[in-house]
């Protein structure tokens, strides 16, 4: 049995920094409660025989199995974000732990907000990631399960950002529905993640122009990622 914390993340190359939107998720809130934790290192083709050997079910619809994914302390293996963080707020609540709410539809019109953001603009980080971000050791099966989807220069990148921008613009008003620099105002949860996880994600290149327009998009997002800075400093 575990004395802490196992934490399954995809690696990079050496030294292995966490650079994937999903693990982010569930790394800031571990690191905002302070709860110890060690990460072991996936390459993206050893997650479903990792995964399967601990027992874990698969995923109901899309991939079958996925990171982040948590060993607890008594052995518990939780796959997915938002199974990790109901775990988390249930056996690692106040006063001993810092509150990190959890509204699941609040949560939800977050995660469907950022996804719809990503998406229109992916094809401006996928050729940095593919470069610099991915494991060598999983770059051959990467290549060929997505192709040129990660390797293709975008020819217009303006035109990129410019098809984001509808979505950039509803995520920075759901941010501003409630008085405060968080999702729920002035109260931390785990609606704050997913954005700020997108926002750190863009850090991981050497390149940080898409991360400084994207998050100078909106004076809230700089201001939501500086309140979460101390918790997504630690990275390995």
């Amino acid at each position: 049995m575990a004395s802490q914390f196992v934490l399954y993340d995809l690696a990079s190359p050496k030294p292995n920094r966490s650079w994937s939107l999903n693990t982010l998720k569930t790394r800031i809130a571990l690191n905002y409660k302070g709860i110890d934790y060690e990460t072991k290192w996936l390459e993206f083709q050893d997650i479903e025989p990792t995964l399967k050997a601990k027992g874990v079910q698969p995923n109901a619809s899309g991939t079958a199995f996925t990171v982040p994914t948590i060993t607890t302390p008594d052995g518990k293996t939780i796959m997915d974000s938002v199974a990790i963080a109901t775990y988390l707020e249930s056996e690692y609540s106040t006063p001993k732990y810092p509150a990190l709410e959890i509204d699941t539809d609040r949560l939800a019109k977050v995660q469907a907000a950022t996804s719809a953001t990503f998406g229109p603009l992916f094809p401006v980080l996928a050729p940095l990631v593919f470069g610099e971000l991915i494991s060598p050791g999983s770059v051959e099966y990467v290549k060929a399960k997505y192709g040129g989807k990660l390797t293709t220069e975008v020819e217009d990148p303006e035109a990129v950002w410019e098809s984001a921008r509808p979505a950039l613009t509803a995520l920075a008003s759901l941010l501003k529905e409630k008085e405060g620099p968080f999702f729920e105002g002035t109260t931390r949860s785990h609606a704050d993640l997913p954005l700020v996880a997108m926002l750190h994600s863009f850090t991981r290149p050497k390149d940080k122009a898409a991360f400084d327009r994207l998050v100078n998009f909106d004076p809230a997002f700089k201001t939501l990622y500086d309140e979460y800075a101390p918790y997504t400093k630690r990275d390995d």
